[in-house]
């Protein structure tokens, strides 16, 4: 053993190339290893710090006024019913009072969905944390004590060779020494801890899910509800798409077998409806854009002038005109185009509602119009640039407004014919209610089918 070493010093001292690569390794790899430590301790520091700013700005920002609405909205901004109690400013108050929350008070107040994420990270919390306890007193005390570390040991050759095990890599399980594997049972004994405990962790948020559910699904404030005792049908064959059928199909779930117990919807397709109502909705959104940029201008305008507007006299020009646009009766499609084109032209020449006096005409938006061949009026887009036919360009709000007053008129007269089956044909499924829970339920854990 010595003369090994003896004749590994003379090629040493001999060779200064040698020395120059391996002599210096160990000390790079150690320097390597404290700049990973310092940085790793930088890092933590650096954490650390913005934690505590983050929890710092959080107490503070969290009682003031704008942090109220953010952080404890249902303090008030919710019903009486819905309410729940301040948290108070001590931290440590907040934190008790956080912990003390009773699990039916926090389903009542914040409902099913705020207590299962509550409880979800109450479970995060019971499998980290017992298991974090454990490991960090167990296995970094074993990785660390009597470990490699920068120890010589004999290589299978013979010769003397350094570990450089250093830095963090001290605390974890390759830092043990090849003479002390006996301590790899103590990881394997942890990482059966890890996976048992986290399972078992698992299964009693399963079975409190289960229990939760229960008592919810049976409690009076659902039972009592019209969707805990709905049902939805789908694959209706067509001889079944009527109330009469299913009526009586499912009465023999209901008392003495009373149809009248029973509520059928069959669906239809209303794609035709909503697409209008859609259209409507997206023109509304656009009419009330306009009026508000116009209400700006008028504020603007009103700001400079300082003379106050008489708001009176304006709205009662202006009541009468929406007045029979909108509630008007039913109307054949040629007299309400009448009624809708002659309302167009008074908005268009109407020059003595308010903005008119602060705002100019050439500010207002404007848009194209085409006659078409049906003598209607339609919008002219860029692809129509060079369509025949006359031509007028009118106020953006008069022809939004128009186009509501037309959409509101079709979808009124499509409302009336809900039950056309041309219009409106049936879909293969329907909404059955009956007049209990138990009922639904039953009906759902059948099989139910038109064949025997």
């Amino acid at each position: 053993m010595t003369t090994n070493v003896t004749v590994a010093n003379n090629n040493s001292t001999g060779n200064g190339t040698l020395e120059t690569l391996f002599g210096s390794a160990p000390a790079n790899v150690q320097a390597q290893a404290g700049i990973q430590s310092r940085a790793f301790l930088l890092n933590l520091a650096v954490s650390l710090g913005l934690f505590a700013a983050e929890i710092l700005a959080f107490f503070l920002l969290k009682s003031s006024a704008i942090g109220r609405r953010i952080y404890q909205p249902k303090t008030y901004l919710v019903q009486d019913r819905l309410r729940v109690d301040a948290v108070p400013a001590d931290p440590i108050k907040w934190i008790r009072r956080i912990f003390a929350i009773r699990d039916d008070e926090l389903m009542l107040k914040c409902g099913l969905d705020g207590y299962f994420f509550i409880r979800f990270l109450r479970a995060i919390l019971l499998i980290f944390v017992p298991l974090m306890a454990v490991l960090v007193t167990v296995l970094l005390p074993l990785n660390y004590n009597k470990g490699k570390g920068n120890k010589f040991h004999v290589d299978t050759d013979g010769s003397r060779v350094r570990w450089n095990v250093a830095g963090l890599d001290t605390l974890s399980w390759q830092n043990i020494d090849p003479a002390r594997t006996n301590r790899y049972w103590a990881h394997l004994v942890c990482a059966i801890l890890v996976v048992s405990w986290s399972l078992y962790r698992m299964y009693r948020e399963k079975v409190n899910f289960i229990d939760v559910r229960q008592q919810f699904l049976t409690s009076p404030e659902h039972r009592l509800k019209a969707s805990a005792k709905t049902i939805l049908v789908t694959n209706i064959p067509s001889e079944y798409r009527s109330k009469e059928a299913l009526e009586a199909l499912y009465d023999v779930f209901v008392d003495n077998d009373d149809r009248s117990r029973l509520t059928v919807w069959v669906n239809r397709d209303y794609k035709a409806l909503r697409s209008l109502v859609t259209r409507r909705r997206g023109l509304r959104h656009k009419l009330e854009k306009e009026e508000l940029r116009i209400l700006r201008l008028v504020n603007k305008k009103y700001r400079k002038t300082g003379e106050a507007p008489n708001v009176d006299q304006t709205v009662e020009k202006d009541s009468p005109k929406v007045i029979a646009i909108e509630e008007g009766e039913e109307l054949q499609s040629a007299q309400a185009e009448r009624i809708i084109g002659s309302a167009i032209e008074q908005d268009c020449l109407e020059t003595t509602q308010l903005w008119h006096k602060y705002v100019k005409d050439s500010a207002v938006p404007h848009v194209s119009l085409l006659r078409g061949k049906d003598d209607k009026w339609q919008l002219s887009s860029f692809f129509r640039f060079g369509a025949a036919g006359e031509k007028r360009k009118v106020p953006k709000i008069a022809w939004l407004r128009g186009e509501v007053a037309r959409l509101t008129i079709r979808i009124d007269t499509l409302l009336a014919k809900l039950d056309h089956e041309e219009l409106f044909p049936r879909q293969n499924s329907a909404f059955i209610q009956f007049d209990r829970q138990m009922a639904a339920h039953m009906a759902c854990s059948l099989v139910s089918h038109n064949k025997a």
